[in-house]
C-alpha cells in the first residue's frame, strides 16, 4: 500500500508541474526544467519504469488533471502558433507593400549586365 500511495504523490507532483507549465511535457522537457521540478525523472521512473507508463498512468488516474493539462495546453498552443506574415514577393521580405508594387525592391544585378551587353550601333 505505501507504494501505491508514493506512487500517486509522485503522479500528482508531477501532474500539478506540467499544469504550471501548461503542456504534457516530455521527459527531456521535464529535465530541462532540473531546479524547478518537485522531484528527479530518475526517481519518478523508478515507479514506472518509463515516461509513457507514467504519463498514461496519470491519464487514468487523475482524469481531471489530465483535461486541465490538455485544456492549457491548447490554449497556449493558439498564443504560440500565430499566423505567418505575408513575405513579398519581390525583395523576399515583409515590407508591407501591396503585392506587385513593391518600392523597397533591390536592383537587378543581371539588369545591369544586360545593358553592357546589348549590341549597340556604333559597334558593329
Amino acid at each position: 500500500m505505501a507504494r501505491l500511495r508514493v506512487r500517486n504523490k509522485i503522479l500528482e507532483a508531477v501532474g500539478l508541474f506540467m499544469l504550471e507549465k501548461g503542456r504534457v511535457l516530455s521527459r527531456h522537457e521535464y529535465d530541462e526544467y532540473a531546479n524547478e521540478v518537485p522531484m528527479g525523472s530518475g526517481m519518478a521512473l523508478n515507479h514506472f519504469g518509463s515516461w509513457s507508463r507514467l504519463t498514461t498512468t496519470l491519464e487514468g488516474t487523475f482524469p481531471d488533471l489530465w483535461n486541465e493539462i490538455q485544456k492549457a495546453g491548447s490554449v497556449n498552443a493558439d498564443e504560440v502558433f500565430e499566423a505567418p506574415e505575408e513575405v513579398c514577393k519581390v525583395c523576399g521580405e515583409n515590407c508591407g507593400c501591396a503585392p506587385g508594387e513593391c518600392n523597397c525592391a533591390k536592383p537587378d544585378p543581371l539588369a545591369a549586365l544586360a545593358k553592357v551587353s546589348e549590341v549597340k550601333e556604333n559597334d558593329e
